[in-house]
């Protein structure tokens, strides 16, 4: 029927009250209320143990109990052996947060290099072109079309210069090596 008929010495030390007589649901619960699993609502078999999970026992406590159908003083009883897995649950939960957190950024890592390869791919591309371009045909430009040339081939190199050392600063950032230093300014003075 749920009542207590016997604790152990451990058990004694840590209630704060008299179990023996009381409902287990009374005393281990904190809702007062059975288990949802609870083994009396199914029946007892003598001598078969079985291991259930639940939680809000012992004020918020995730605990395992095994349960075993014993005699105990002529009659039919369970023994329940409690063990306390919270701190199993919380550091799994605590896994399950760092997985989630490290398959967003995993996902944004790899949309970062989709975009970054075909943000780099332009440049480099004409870079190659007009390189090409120079090293068959260079006796046949004007100074002026060399000229021209060699303008566009440093426009181009820089703008992909600037692009790997802003990835280079970024990645920075998120390993945490630079650290933001905000400062207050005058922005019409860098508009103007």
């Amino acid at each position: 029927q749920g009542v207590i008929l016997f604790q152990n010495d451990k058990i004694n030390k840590e209630a704060t009250q008299q179990l023996i007589g009381k409902k287990c649901w009374e005393v281990n619960c904190d809702n007062n209320q059975r288990c949802h699993k609870c083994p009396l609502r199914n029946g007892i078999e003598l001598g078969v143990t079985k291991t259930f999970e639940t939680s809000g026992l012992f004020r918020g406590k995730t605990i395992e109990i095994s349960y075993t159908g014993i005699i105990f003083e002529k009659q039919l009883a369970m023994l329940e052996i409690y063990h306390d897995i919270t701190p199993i649950r919380n550091s799994e939960q605590k896994l399950k947060i760092y997985s989630e957190e490290l398959q967003k950024s995993n996902a944004a890592k790899d949309k970062l290099f989709s975009v970054v390869s075909h943000d780099l791919k332009n440049p480099f591309n004409s870079i190659l072109g007009l390189a090409s371009l120079l090293a068959d045909n260079i006796n046949s430009f004007t100074k002026e079309e060399l000229t021209e040339i060699s303008k566009t081939l440093f426009t181009e190199s820089n703008s992909a210069f600037i692009l790997l050392n802003n990835l280079l600063n970024w990645s920075r950032t998120q390993l945490q090596r630079i650290v933001a230093k905000p400062i207050i300014f005058e922005i019409n003075t860098i508009v103007n």
